[in-house]
């Protein structure tokens, strides 16, 4: 089964690639001028069977069931591991995935409460039945993302990452994950132990899980994306010890082997 990906982005590096495939062709991302935002989405689950794996992005994700009669949206935060969740049959989706890191301010929810963990959207924030309500009602992607954007306007202009949270999300993200802690010590002059409090704190996961995250984020699309990639290769690329250890990783984060990932999206 092959994935139709129209205005694919090929910079967004935090996919949830089981979303994709509850599609037959209608997933679409729109890639975000706003920094605290990754990008937008959205899909007809017209192939899902009631039910999806969310796999870890290090992401907060909002996703909007478009269902006139029923609306309803999730705050999502980033799982440990393949996690099944719910994707109702032929219902509409809409979804923001915010940047690594990133909570919303309009959020009561703190960024540990959300880890492995969803909201209805209305626990979190009392206002926003309203936004709900007129996302489901709206007649394209772009006025919803335009509804989205306006309504919460005020609580996305800025990040309230520390600069040493900067430092280290920029460390691990220009290595693709593949970074020893000791090796973020030594750049930016603080302790592991020091580091690791202040980027758990704001990222809700730890550097080292952040680093594992973003790594097979990257196996995940090298596996979309190119076509002529081996698994041995994919391993040595990617810094893993060998090919059965990211076999082990991938399937933990995945729920299935690269092998019947591969089988699954081709």
């Amino acid at each position: 089964m092959g994935i139709i990906l129209l205005n694919k982005v090929v910079d967004v590096k935090n996919i949830q690639p089981y979303f994709m495939l509850s599609s037959h062709s209608s997933y679409q991302e729109k890639r975000s001028n706003i920094p605290v935002i990754s990008h937008f989405y959205t899909f007809q689950a017209d192939n899902s069977e009631g039910h999806t794996f969310a796999v870890p992005d290090a992401c907060v994700d909002i996703i909007f069931l478009c269902d006139k009669d029923n609306p309803n949206a999730r705050i999502c935060g980033c799982t440990l591991s393949a996690k099944l969740v719910e994707v109702q049959k032929n219902k509409h989706y809409f979804g923001i995935r915010f940047a690594p890191g990133y909570t919303p301010k309009f959020s009561q929810a703190q960024t540990k409460e959300l880890i492995d963990s969803e909201f209805n959207l209305t626990e979190v924030d009392p206002s926003a039945a309203i936004v709900i309500d007129k996302i489901a009602q709206a007649h394209s992607f772009d006025e919803q993302i335009n509804i989205f954007i306006t309504h919460y306007q005020e609580h996305l202009l800025t990040s309230e990452l520390s600069g040493l949270c900067k430092q280290i999300n920029q460390l691990i993200l220009s290595n693709n994950g593949d970074i020893r802690i000791a090796d973020i010590e030594s750049l930016t002059g603080f302790s592991t132990r020091y580091i690791y409090k202040t980027f758990t704190d704001q990222f809700g996961i730890s550097p080292k899980f952040y680093c594992l995250t973003l790594r097979f984020q990257n196996a995940l699309l090298k596996l979309l994306y190119n076509d002529s990639v081996t698994l041995t290769e994919l391993a040595i690329d990617l810094g893993y010890a060998d090919q059965s250890h990211f076999l082990r990783e991938f399937k933990k984060f995945a729920a299935v082997s690269p092998k019947k990932f591969l089988m699954a999206i081709r």
